[in-house]
């Protein structure tokens, strides 16, 4: 080792609160086992967070309460109930509109130390509209984001 070379920190981190952002897909059992071995191993609560994104979310915000607004819901609830049903603090938040901005804001009004999101693997067109949310996300946010592959 030269003497010049800095001494890495291997402190331990802890996350009290892991951010899990869901698009409600297949890639949701593996953002949410990640997530879930995380907070176990730091006695971390969770925030469960989806956007609504459809003409609803877009047009009317957080007043959205159409079928896909009601779905979605449902959905990121009964992930939450079988979490909570382990043990664990989860806390459920929707978001509306923009993707990147609610993620971000979400995250930034929960405090959330960790954000775990899902990279979607796609090709072509949707590779450059999902990347573009995780590289917005990331971008914004002063925390470490593990995505998932």
């Amino acid at each position: 080792m030269h003497a010049e070379e800095e001494q890495v920190d291997l402190t331990t981190q802890r996350f009290a609160i892991i951010g899990v952002a869901l698009d409600l897909g297949a890639l949701d059992v593996k953002v949410l086992s990640l997530a879930h071995s995380m907070a176990q191993q730091n006695n971390a609560s969770l925030v469960l967070l989806h956007v609504v994104e459809g003409v609803g979310g877009q047009l009317f915000g957080k007043n959205a309460y159409d079928d896909e607004a009601r779905d979605d819901s449902e959905h990121i609830e009964r992930h939450a109930k079988q979490l909570r049903a382990k043990g664990f603090d989860v806390q459920v938040v929707l978001g509306f509109g923009r993707v990147p901005k609610e993620i971000v804001r979400i995250v930034k009004e929960q405090n959330v130390d960790l954000l775990v999101m899902g990279g979607h693997g796609h090709r072509g067109i949707k590779d450059l509209i999902f990347g573009t949310s995780i590289s917005k996300v990331r971008h914004r946010l002063k925390i470490p984001v593990l995505v998932v592959q």
